[in-house]
């Protein structure tokens, strides 16, 4: 799946919209549930959550997408500043198209 750039600033806006700071995940007490608490357990981000993986999911994201975004940022800015011919293909065009056929390929 290829994101365009008006999705990418879409998640952009919702990372940088979202409770800030460390988010953790914490069992509750008794119960199969889990909760997403915000930095120093100060904020309720995400309540009854009922898969451990889910919640660690949940508050990981908080740390990894902004990560994700600024590496997506920082390759394009390398393929933008070396236009050159990628792999022994003399024309971007024919290089994205062979990479636009791989990826229907793989849907």
């Amino acid at each position: 799946m290829k994101l365009t750039q008006e999705q990418i600033e879409e998640i952009r806006k919702r990372a940088e919209a979202a409770t800030p700071g460390i988010w953790e995940s914490f069992p509750v007490d008794g119960t199969p549930e889990y909760v997403v608490l915000g930095e120093n357990k100060g904020e309720m981000v995400a309540e009854v959550i009922y898969e451990k993986s889910d919640a660690e999911f949940i508050a990981n994201a908080r740390q990894d997408i902004p990560a994700l975004l600024a590496h997506i940022a920082e390759l394009e800015s390398k393929v933008s500043s070396n236009p050159q011919p990628i792999i022994g293909f003399s024309d971007r065009d024919e290089f994205d198209e062979l990479m636009e056929a791989m990826n229907d390929d793989e849907e």
